[in-house]
């Protein structure tokens, strides 16, 4: 049986990000969309897929029609880990900067997850805390705030930031994974779960939001201090710099 909401979600989080370099000639190092992202794209779903079965029920890798259920769950960083090493490679492959391939891919990744989560009343439901006024996710009787689409409009506006920043491609990366990391994060303190422990997604995002974070921002700031604004004055012999 064919999951309609699943198919359509992943149907727009593919054809929008591929319509928008195309309607806007935008090339990633060089090349098509689709020739850059094709792989990693597949890729990093098959591992995410592996990850999980891996995790929660290894004897399903023996069967190809229980591996192939995406709907059964997928481990989200761990496919992204992945994606992003294929996507690296290529580039090395290829002769040209890793780094400046993800850089150019990061927006239209960013697009893509964003569209995923505003999809989330198409598939199983948006969830969140209990609410007098949101949407009632199949089966419940409570509507919930849709978590899903705040992580959709913060990812999505941080996708178009990078793409207008003109930062180094290693920040426009780092961004773009404390970006998705926080906020998945953050959400989900307040998504339903079972039991009172933190779910593995919950923790690899928190994990990785920590470790991106404290690698990160020492950097960031750092850099920053590095550099500072000359003034020029106009002295009896000329113009002097100060502050170098």
């Amino acid at each position: 049986m064919i999951d309609t909401g699943l198919l359509i979600s992943v149907v727009v989080l593919v054809a929008v990000p591929v319509v928008w370099s195309r309607v806007a000639g935008i090339r990633v190092d060089g090349e098509r969309l689709t020739d850059a992202a094709i792989a990693p794209l597949v890729a990093g779903l098959v591992a995410a897929r592996i990850a999980t079965l891996t995790f929660d029920d290894p004897e399903a890798l023996r069967s190809f029609r229980d591996a192939s259920v995406i709907r059964g769950g997928v481990d989200f960083w761990p496919g992204v880990a992945v994606a992003m090493a294929v996507s690296a490679w290529g580039a090395h492959r290829s002769g040209k900067d890793p780094a400046v391939r993800l850089a150019e891919l990061a927006p239209f990744a960013l697009v893509a997850y964003s569209l995923f989560e505003a999809t989330c009343v198409l598939r199983e439901g948006c969830f969140g805390p209990r609410t007098s006024i949101g949407l009632r996710p199949p089966g419940l009787r409570s509507t919930m705030f849709p978590l899903g689409w705040v992580v959709a409009a913060v990812v999505l506006v941080a996708a178009m930031v990078i793409h207008r920043s003109n930062w180094s491609p290693t920040t426009r990366v780092w961004v773009a994974v404390v970006v998705v990391s926080s906020a998945r994060s953050i959400v989900s303190f307040w998504l339903p779960k079972i039991g009172d422990g933190l779910t593995r997604a919950h923790q690899w995002s928190l994990v990785i939001a920590v470790a991106s974070l404290s690698i990160g921002l020492p950097r960031w700031f750092g850099g920053r201090r590095r550099w500072r604004p000359v003034a020029r004055t106009s002295g009896a012999d000329g113009v002097v710099d100060h502050g170098r």
